[in-house]
């Protein structure tokens, strides 16, 4: 998708005001940290990864930490 927006004056810098729709289809909202991406032609904003808290049941825990401590000779030479 392509869409023009304009450069505004914000205090001393300027803003590339973003769409609410765009805001909402990325999941972003006022005060997200987005990367830019600077070459000689364009632009690229990418939105900064969100960091989610994953909870595992114990037993997976287990299984996990049986499998690292049985293959740990295999997954050092592997790293």
């Amino acid at each position: 998708m392509i869409r023009t927006q304009r450069i505004q004056k914000v205090g001393n810098s300027a803003a590339v005001l973003l769409p609410k729709d765009w805001l909402r289809g990325h999941r972003l909202r006022a005060g997200a940290k987005v990367t830019v991406e600077v070459s000689e032609t364009r632009l690229t904003i990418y939105p900064e990864l969100q960091e989610r808290e994953i909870r595992v049941n114990a037993e997976f825990g287990r299984r996990v930490d049986r499998f690292l401590r049985k293959h740990r000779a295999i997954l050092k030479r592997l790293s």
